[in-house]
């Protein structure tokens, strides 16, 4: 039985339907139909349990991502480097790279495409609510910045 890995921390299978994280105090049970298919994913994270419901099938995707510019391979190679970030006072490092003709990004062990919104500008595949913004002169990426709701995160490229 695999692992699921969600961005913080790594989840791990206790059934065909319920993960656990060991360092934290999460439990995700995904709950289905009588066809099995999922209908409800319950989070119960420190005592608090909260359910999301999924979406229709037929939802559209989200307007950022249906207006997914490609990205060239000039493009890729302008992104491409180590950026150092400090995270919540943790220095880490956020790689950014090509691969397959797609720019890729990965903070700790979660690798994600990014999705092109607009000049120098990407959301994270594997959580749309992460903005990534390149400072670029001269052509190449100076440095980066990931926003996060209220919060932004900066860095530079070594």
């Amino acid at each position: 039985m695999a692992n699921l890995i969600a961005q913080w921390p790594v989840l791990h299978a206790e059934s065909d339907s319920s993960f656990f994280a060991k360092r934290e105090e999460w439990r995700v049970t995904f709950h289905t139909n009588e066809d099995g298919n999922v209908t409800e994913l319950v989070l119960d994270s420190k005592g608090t349990r909260n359910r999301f419901a999924r979406g229709q099938e037929d939802v559209p995707p989200p307007a950022m991502v249906a207006g997914n510019v490609p990205v060239s391979m000039e493009d890729i190679a302008r992104y491409v480097g180590t950026y150092d970030l400090q995270i919540g006072g943790r220095a880490l490092r956020y790689r950014v790279f090509g691969e397959d003709g797609r720019l890729m990004s990965q903070l700790g062990q979660t690798v994600s495409p990014l999705v092109r919104i607009g000049e120098h500008e990407f959301v994270v595949v594997v959580n749309p609510t992460i903005r990534v913004v390149f400072n670029v002169e001269n052509g190449q990426a100076e440095s980066v910045t990931l926003h996060q709701g209220s919060r932004s995160d900066s860095g530079d490229r070594r």
